[in-house]
């Protein structure tokens, strides 16, 4: 099963689950098919603007999608990420061009990579709480 981790999510297109991994792993967000596939076309595309013209071809196919579907579409992920268009640290709007995938992305490819993962990110979390900072 393949799987990515953006961010601090863990999303598996092959379920369409989206799992935030700061929160606790029971949080599962479940998109709908199309919104798997954006996701999944930008992680497999990361750090490249992914024109219009490409997700109307590799998602929606022969049938015609108007740019306020895709803008609509990618609206709701950014509310599933907690992204801010203005400030964006997932997906970042390239007027008149596309979109792009902005947070690093990495292939886990089983349970023990996954758990490898939760277990730095909750090091990581309780280093910056002894030190005093907190993420926002």
């Amino acid at each position: 099963m393949e799987r990515y981790k953006i961010g601090c999510f863990v999303f598996e297109p092959d379920s369409n689950v989206v799992r935030n991994t700061e929160c606790d792993e029971s949080q599962v967000i479940k998109l709908d098919y199309k919104h798997s596939r954006i996701l999944h076309l930008l992680a497999e595309n990361q750090g490249q603007i992914i024109s219009r013209e490409k997700f109307s071809q590799e998602i929606w196919e022969k049938t015609y999608v108007s740019d306020a579907s895709i803008n609509n579409k990618i609206c709701a992920l950014r509310r599933v990420l907690g992204d801010d268009p203005r400030k964006p640290v997932y997906i970042k709007t390239h007027p008149q061009l596309g979109y792009e995938l902005l947070a690093p992305v990495d292939k886990i490819g089983n349970s023990a990579e996954l758990s490898k993962i939760r277990e730095q990110t909750e090091d990581l979390m309780r280093m910056l709480n002894c030190s005093g900072l907190h993420l926002i």
